[in-house]
């Protein structure tokens, strides 16, 4: 089974250190960026299956980096840790789709490791549905050519 792989995007180190430490025990590949341009710029190189992201950055906000990567990498799911400032803003990025779900700092450590299985059950279960339907579709290609081959045996 692969790995997971997480990229963990913040402008504090402290807390990048942190989200590792707590994520790392659970056998995920983790990888980290300072800023929206290092984690845009890593996604180009090798997209990974979630990212988890500050809100309050500079330069770029999470919200819009999120944003961004949600057009480009629309199978990568996105988590948001937000302050409590951020917090009217977050729910609008929930609403509009463009992340997963969204956590408050100070974090609670079993809640970020719950959140971060869930978020991956769900990047495997939509991929999952995708592929079902991918399937049913040849399938259904499948019957209409057989279809269309008696059809014209008849003739």
């Amino acid at each position: 089974m692969k790995t997971s792989r997480i990229l963990l995007v913040d402008d504090e180190p402290r807390i990048l250190q942190a989200l590792r430490r707590t994520l790392t025990w659970d056998g995920y590949q983790i990888f980290t960026a300072t800023n929206a341009r290092d984690a845009l710029d890593l996604m180009l190189v090798d997209p990974v299956d979630l990212v988890i992201s500050d809100n309050m950055m500079p330069n770029v906000t999470g919200i819009e980096m999120l944003s961004q990567m949600h057009k480009l990498w629309p199978d990568t799911v996105r988590v948001m840790l937000t302050g409590l400032s951020d917090h009217e803003v977050a729910l609008k990025a929930l609403e509009q789709g463009s992340i997963f779900r969204f956590l408050t700092k100070p974090w609670d450590d079993v809640d970020l490791r719950i959140t971060v299985r869930q978020a991956l059950e769900h990047r495997a279960s939509k991929l999952e549905s995708r592929h079902l339907l991918d399937f049913m579709d040849r399938r259904h290609e499948n019957l209409e050519t057989l279809v269309d081959v008696v059809a014209a045996a008849k003739v």
